[in-house]
């Protein structure tokens, strides 16, 4: 058998090609980077130069269509790297001050705070760095999903009552 047979290919004529589509711009990548990059197109605009996991979070975080308390979301590799140097700290004490410090300088993502939340041990420690995450938190309308993190029910209700009142 043929190595072609049973391929069939529809010739196209100059007419029936659409020129009017431009093509990304082909990015080439600088000295010494080891990331990919890539153009996306978006809403008529391109980013040139987003390594993968940033287009893929840009991508996320388009498609968050609710209420944001800050700009943009920490990228996913940024935030895993954060969260296993805090998983290595022997105590709650250094794992919550590299958290504080997380926060308070990043823009998180509602599941990236409930991450942090389970570095903690006690319900009063995971009311204050939430407390400390607003203002700091994109996709405000998904932090109720938080509740759940709490152990007591009156933390949950405490916590949910400070979302309603916000």
């Amino acid at each position: 058998m043929n190595q072609n047979e049973g391929l069939y290919l529809n010739p196209v004529s100059e007419e029936e090609i659409d020129t009017s589509i431009t093509p990304p711009p082909v990015i080439k990548p600088k000295k010494g980077s080891k990331k990919p990059k890539v153009a996306v197109e978006n809403q008529d605009r391109y980013y040139p130069e987003l390594t993968l996991d940033e287009l893929f979070h840009k991508i996320n975080a388009s498609a968050y269509s609710g209420k944001t308390g800050c700009l943009s979301g920490l990228s996913d590799i940024a935030f895993k790297k954060a969260l296993s140097i805090m998983q290595q700290q022997l105590f709650e004490s250094e794992r919550l001050a590299a958290a504080r410090q997380l926060i308070s300088s990043s823009c998180l993502l509602s599941i990236q705070l409930g991450k942090l939340l389970e570095l903690t041990e006690f319900d009063d420690s995971r009311h204050a760095l939430i407390l400390l995450a607003r203002g700091h938190i994109f996709d405000l309308e998904n932090l109720p999903s938080l509740a759940d993190k709490f152990t007591l029910n009156a933390q949950r209700e405490k916590f949910l009552k400070n979302l309603n009142d916000d």
